[in-house]
């Protein structure tokens, strides 16, 4: 399954590149102008690296299923597709070029993804809720204060008694902000660089300055503690069903993930 989806991003890289300079904000464009190839050079992580805990969606009964934040050709939507392939399926971002990235990848090869763009850290009222809202890595990209914001909102596009299934990177620092030191940074861009050459890509200028803006600009906001994660979530309208920690082999290096299993609890 992995073979299949990463075979597609390294064949398209150099068009969601394109696609980005034309419907990114400048603020994201370091991140989907580029993930599609530092997927491709086994730089950035996926859900693959968690596919056995993902894959209990398989046995939930599901009938609306939301991506809520993807980067490119996104690997979520198509393990959904593979695991629940019946269910409608919507994909959410607040920017167009992965939105567009992921309505290529479904017209030519038959598959029914709807794309929504929308700010989830705004107000908003849904038009449609889910049985689950499922993403990897995503509440790591925010501050600790718009984690609440993003889980309050993500609350509002589920059914009762809905799930939120994810990942959130864990730290052990207890900084809330993390970012790559240089001696990391180095490692990235050398690493992005040798792969480059074992895939006998030519645009090895263009791949060096894309892995070194986003290896400096890249910010992360992990967890620290299974406690901390639990707090979070049930402050927030959830209650945990299951907790793991997991260690995987990603961007460069090892790192600890916490995969979640929360479900909407009704407010009184």
């Amino acid at each position: 399954m992995q073979k299949t989806i990463k075979k597609e991003i390294c064949q398209r890289w150099r068009e969601i590149d394109k696609i980005s300079k034309e419907l990114c904000h400048d603020n994201c464009r370091w991140y989907h102008g580029s993930w599609c190839l530092l997927r491709c050079l086994d730089l950035v992580t996926g859900p693959f690296l968690f596919e056995k805990f993902y894959q209990q969606i398989t046995h939930l009964k599901l009938n609306k299923i939301a991506v809520v934040g993807t980067a490119g050709i996104s690997s979520m939507p198509y393990f959904i597709s593979l695991l629940q392939p019946k269910v409608e399926l919507d994909i959410i971002d607040i920017c167009l070029t992965p939105l567009k990235a992921c309505e290529i990848y479904a017209k030519e090869n038959g598959l029914k993804w709807n794309m929504i763009q929308r700010d989830m850290m705004k107000e908003f009222e849904p038009n449609k809720k889910y049985d689950l809202v499922v993403n990897d890595a995503f509440l790591t990209l925010f501050s600790n204060l718009n984690k609440a914001v993003m889980l309050q909102n993500i609350y509002k596009l589920l059914n009762t008694d809905g799930y939120y299934i994810t990942t959130l990177r864990k730290g052990f620092h207890q900084d809330e902000v993390q970012k790559a030191s240089i001696d990391t940074q180095d490692r990235f861009v050398k690493r992005a660089v040798s792969q480059s050459k074992k895939m006998s890509l030519q645009e090895r200028e263009l791949i060096q300055k894309k892995a070194e803006v986003y290896t400096r600009t890249m910010t992360n906001y992990p967890m620290h503690t299974i406690d901390s994660v639990k707090k979070l979530f049930e402050n927030n309208g959830f209650k945990i069903i299951t907790i793991n920690e997991i260690e995987v082999f990603g961007k460069n290096e090892y790192t600890f993930y916490f995969e979640v299993v929360a479900q909407k609890i009704e407010k009184d």
